[in-house]
C-alpha cells in the first residue's frame, strides 16, 4: 500500500520511481501463479525519477499478474529519457487506474482491459511546476485537473490530508484543489 509519498530527485542518481514486481516469482516460477493482488497505490508524487509508477515482470520467463488493484490519484512528473509514466504490463482481473496526472513522460501503457479512467496526459496547470518540492506541484486556479476527476472508490483525503472531493468532484492528480 502506497500512498502519500514524495518520491523523486534532481540528480543523476535518480530513484526507480514506484514498482510492483514479481519477486516472489523469481524464487520458484514454476509453482507460482504470479498473481500480486489487493495493491492501493494513491495519493503519491513521482517527479524526476527513472520511470513513474509500473507493474511488471523482471523476465518473460516469469508469471506476473495484477489483481483487485488501485492506482488512483498520483502525479507522475518528467521521466528520465521520457520513461513511461504508467507502466502496468499484465493484468488478471478487478484493477482500476484513475484520476492519474502523468506529465512530461513517456505517457501511459496499460494490458488490455483495466480500467483506464481519467486520467490526464496534458499540460495540467500546475502552480509552479518544477524543483523536487511537492508543493510545487499543486493545481493551480485554472487547471484543467480541478473537478474533472471519476468516482474512485477508497479515495477521501489528498497528499496533505486534507478532505476531497472538494466540490463534489473529485480532482485528479495527488492535489485536491482548494482556493
Amino acid at each position: 500500500y502506497y500512498t502519500g509519498y514524495a518520491v523523486g530527485s534532481n540528480s543523476n542518481n535518480r530513484p526507480a520511481g514506484i514498482r510492483v514486481a514479481n519477486e516472489v516469482s523469481d524464487f520458484n516460477p514454476s509453482n507460482d501463479d504470479g498473481i500480486v493482488e489487493e495493491i492501493t497505490i494513491r495519493n503519491n508524487f513521482v517527479f524526476d525519477c527513472k520511470g513513474g509508477i509500473e507493474a511488471f515482470a523482471y523476465s518473460p520467463n516469469l508469471k506476473f499478474k495484477l489483481r483487485n488493484s488501485r492506482v488512483q490519484n498520483n502525479t507522475i512528473v518528467r521521466t528520465k529519457d521520457s520513461a513511461r509514466g504508467l507502466w502496468i504490463s499484465a493484468y488478471q482481473s478487478g484493477v482500476a487506474v484513475q484520476n492519474n496526472i502523468v506529465n512530461s513522460t513517456g505517457g501511459v501503457s496499460l494490458a488490455g482491459g483495466i480500467s483506464n479512467q481519467a486520467n490526464y496526459t496534458g499540460n495540467p496547470g500546475f502552480t509552479n511546476g518544477t524543483g523536487n518540492d511537492p508543493w510545487n506541484y499543486r493545481l493551480g486556479s485554472g487547471s484543467a485537473c480541478r473537478d474533472t476527476g471519476v468516482s474512485a472508490s477508497g479515495v477521501s483525503k489528498d497528499y496533505w490530508g486534507n478532505a476531497r472531493p472538494y466540490n463534489n468532484v473529485l480532482d485528479i492528480g495527488a492535489h485536491e484543489y482548494r482556493p
